[in-house]
């Protein structure tokens, strides 16, 4: 098929081993590449009983027919990591911008796949068809930026992908990012970065010469002109290049589904103290996107004074403002840069890092962690020495951080009592900036997202909060939306488009754009997410996944906000199930939420 490479390219670390695996057609049409083909690549490569930290567990790092074309895309050029996670223990799909898959894929190949362990530190440097293993031993041990800077002295790559400190020793909410100067990207959730330390890969460099061969180049150009034109002028895009996502505080904050200390409170007097007008007008430098965006929606920060001043921060995103900021009691934002950029340097996921840490608070506050005491300094919420030090802690597995480094879920398991109750995490996966009480269709989206509790693979706030299509206290309609928003986000994540940029590349689009990559004249795009979703919920369940898994915390499901528009307001485990039995039903899965068999055959998953 036209806009494919052709081919998989295989390395197996133990060995130094290298191969080319071909890509079937058939599975290209029916995964389109990214996530449906790394999905479907695990399926068929990866035992579900495999321990997420062995050399048995495999990474895929998967491109999809938007990747690496000439003329390029906008806000296509991203690409996708699969593995199982060692957070959750599952299937775990993580993708990003930046440039490193423009560069796989012009070195002539639709993914990569990493099996083994390297007995030493290694990274990888891909040059079209010349692999080379190169040692890391002097970049281990390396915070993120400065791993950056030794491969831009030793390697003249334009692309990097790398872990941190964090990673290296196996903290379960460790990221891979892809760096260039200050604008880093992450594969963010899940513990990617564990795995890739598992395996003593530090880093990942690319450079390549080739491109795809395209089947109507002038209609790709038209396409590409009117992508750019809505990038620039369509004004839901423009809001993103103005003010990022950090703009969803104040509509959040309005509407009650933004929350502070761990979800405790709704945090409800943001506007014109933490908020994206407030933060632009007086702490963003410089507007920063990812390799070949027309939106550039990123932006960087600079501390501006205390004893961190002049520190340079990648973002914040709207989400790590939650997490590490409101959620930790934190509304201001010198310390929450600054947690951001331990982060980042540390190499970890902010949600996870941060919701964890607000976790701990409240567990230090209701005496919970007297058994932990000596070795923890005074927490309080809101308190800037105390976020940051757990912070570091977790990144550095010191003391209590040893604890932390397991993530919520874990944490919970060894703190005990009743904290499972304020854990908020679903399958392991910490919860996102979004409270399921004041958008009930979230709890459905956060309880049957494959890799837990997740926005990003059904963000049903727009048709509940900012439209108000669906009542969102209400849990009419909402399987049926959760599933449809399903289906479309594994078609994004799998072409590969950008979901904010996907204002600007809508469905009618993105089947233009295949047409004109491909040739291809038919694509079913409803019957590839159904194939996706249902692929990845079967991963799931040979991993153990059933409906005992697919539920969200006591504190969300019964514990009411006791402020905001969603006061008082309970979802309660009736309308939760209510919700899921609807779910199930029109997934054609049992009511245990295994997909049965004829579901599986009609979609060509199984023989």
């Amino acid at each position: 098929m036209k806009g494919y490479m052709g081919k998989i390219l295989s390395i197996d670390l133990t060995n130094k081993a290298i191969k080319e695996i071909p890509l079937e057609e058939k599975l290209a049409k029916h995964y389109i590449g990214g996530r449906g083909l790394g999905a479907r690549l695990m399926l068929d490569n990866v035992p579900p009983n495999v321990d997420p930290l062995s050399p048995e567990n495999s990474i895929f790092c998967m491109l999809g027919p938007f990747t690496g074309t000439k003329p390029m895309i906008p806000v296509c050029q991203r690409y996708e990591f699969v593995s199982k996670s060692p957070l959750t223990g599952i299937y775990l799909c993580t993708n990003t911008g930046g440039r490193f898959g423009v560069e796989l894929k012009r070195s002539g190949y639709d993914g990569l796949m990493l099996t083994g362990a390297s007995e030493t530190p290694v990274y990888l440097a891909i040059q079209d068809d010349q692999i080379r293993f190169e040692d890391a031993s002097q970049l281990w041990g390396l915070k993120v930026s400065e791993t950056r800077k030794k491969l831009e002295e030793k390697e003249n790559f334009p692309s990097a992908v790398m872990i941190g400190p964090a990673g290296e020793k196996l903290v379960e909410v460790a990221s891979v990012f892809d760096v260039v100067a200050h604008n880093h990207r992450a594969a963010g959730r899940g513990g990617l970065g564990a795995v890739f330390g598992s395996k003593n890969l530090k880093a990942m460099v690319a450079k390549g010469s080739k491109t795809p061969e395209l089947h109507d180049e002038d209609k790709l150009k038209a396409l590409i002109k009117d992508v750019t034109r809505e990038t620039k002028e369509n004004p839901a895009a423009q809001n993103f290049h103005r003010l990022g996502t950090v703009q969803l505080i104040a509509s959040m904050s309005e509407n009650g589904v933004y929350t502070g200390k761990n979800g405790q409170i709704a945090q409800m007097d943001l506007i014109g103290k933490f908020d994206a007008e407030t933060w632009v007008a007086n702490y963003v430098t410089k507007n920063t996107g990812c390799y070949g965006c027309t939106l550039v929606c990123g932006k960087l920060s600079e501390i501006k004074e205390g004893k961190h001043k002049g520190k340079i921060a990648d973002g914040p995103e709207y989400e790590s403002f939650w997490s590490l900021g409101t959620n930790c009691g934190m509304n201001e934002f010198n310390g929450t840069l600054m947690a951001n950029i331990l982060c980042d340097e540390y190499g970890m996921d902010t949600i996870s890092a941060g919701v964890t840490a607000g976790f701990a608070l409240e567990c230090y506050e209701k005496g919970y962690l007297d058994h932990w005491k000596a070795e923890l300094p005074e927490l309080k919420w809101g308190d800037e020495e105390s976020i940051l030090k757990l912070i570091e802690m977790m990144a550095n597995r010191e003391g209590f951080g040893n604890v932390l480094a397991e993530g919520t879920r874990a944490c919970a398991e060894k703190v005990g009592q009743d904290s499972m109750n304020f854990a908020l995490q679903v399958k392991g996966l910490e919860f996102p900036a979004y409270d399921p009480r004041a958008v009930w269709g979230m709890a459905l989206g956060y309880a049957t997202s494959p890799r837990g509790a997740c926005h990003l693979k059904s963000w049903t706030i727009g048709a509940e909060v900012l439209t108000g299509e669906y009542d969102r206290f209400s849990t009419d309609g909402k399987a049926g939306l959760v599933i449809g928003l399903q289906h479309f986000r594994s078609i994004l994540d799998s072409c590969i488009v950008c979901v904010i940029g996907s204002r600007a590349v809508p469905e009618d689009m993105i089947i233009a754009l295949l047409k004109a990559i491909t040739g291809t004249e038919s694509w079913n795009l409803g019957e590839i997410g159904e194939r996706i979703c249902n692929t990845e919920r079967y991963i799931a369940t040979q991993q153990g996944v059933s409906r005992k898994d697919d539920k969200i915390p006591y504190r969300i499901l019964e514990e009411p906000l006791p402020n905001g528009p969603a006061a008082g307001k309970v979802i309660g485990k009736e309308n939760f199930n209510t919700m899921l039995s609807e779910y199930y039903d029109l997934r054609e899965w049992d009511q245990n939420g295994i997909p049965k068999q004829e579901t599986l055959r009609r979609l060509q998953i199984v023989d």
